[in-house]
């Protein structure tokens, strides 16, 4: 979903992470998933928001739920180093594109945690850290800056709206999304770079087209090698 401004909302459950998983993925693998987010984000939301809203968006707005957040994942150092990696890629990277980030059930432990990571964070991101309370007040504080639709109803704040089959919704066309991608980069294996980077901003913003090679110049140019020198 978007907020008010139009800026692309992404919803994580952070306190339910399965961290288990990093017994089954490589670092590498991790922080190429995360950049796959970003260059998603730049290249196929942001132009879409723009078009939508009628003037350039180019930054998120976060929600973070830390329900279930305990104090183990301090403990846990190769999690804790792919984090700072992530930050480190980004900060270089992908820098200004937060507008902002909602905190929702947060407790004591996210606190201990804030004080470990804040670190990582430039400090222009610390003031667009905002705490969101529990109940109504926090449902209020939401609804002045997110549409009814658009907020999770599994935040945990008794949000009665249908935010959850819209979360849902925006997963399913995110997946659409990146397959028509796969299937672009299959098909003009052999072509220049400028050329699907031209295609893929032309299809943003008008997904109900076919995603096929325009032939036009781009200003585009994708980061290459982001994952040399990870060390966790």
């Amino acid at each position: 979903g978007y907020d008010k401004e139009g800026h692309p909302i992404h919803f994580e459950q952070t306190g339910r992470f399965r961290w288990e998983i990093l017994k089954h993925c490589s670092a590498e693998e991790l922080v190429k998933i995360h950049i796959l987010a970003q260059e998603y984000q730049a290249r196929v939301l942001f132009p879409r928001a723009s078009a939508m809203m009628g003037y350039t968006v180019d930054k998120m707005a976060n929600i973070l739920d830390l329900r279930g957040l305990n104090i183990g994942v301090l403990s846990n150092l190769h999690a804790l180093n792919i984090f700072k990696e992530v930050q480190r890629i980004d900060q270089q990277n992908y820098p200004e594109m937060l507008r902002v980030t909602y905190i929702v059930n947060a407790n004591w432990v996210f606190r201990a945690v804030w004080n470990v990571l804040k670190i990582c964070f430039p400090a222009r991101d610390h003031k667009k850290l905002r705490l969101v309370p529990r109940g109504q007040k926090g449902l209020k504080m939401l609804r002045e800056v997110i549409p009814e639709e658009h907020i999770p109803k599994i935040v945990g704040i008794n949000c009665d709206s249908g935010g959850e089959s819209e979360q849902s919704a925006d997963q399913g066309q995110m997946l659409r999304d990146l397959n028509e991608i796969r299937n672009l980069f299959s098909r003009a294996a052999d072509k220049s770079d400028k050329y699907i980077q031209r295609s893929i901003r032309i299809w943003s913003v008008d997904p109900k087209r076919n995603l096929a090679l325009e032939y036009e110049a781009s200003e585009t140019v994708i980061p290459n090698d982001l994952c040399k020198g990870i060390h966790v």
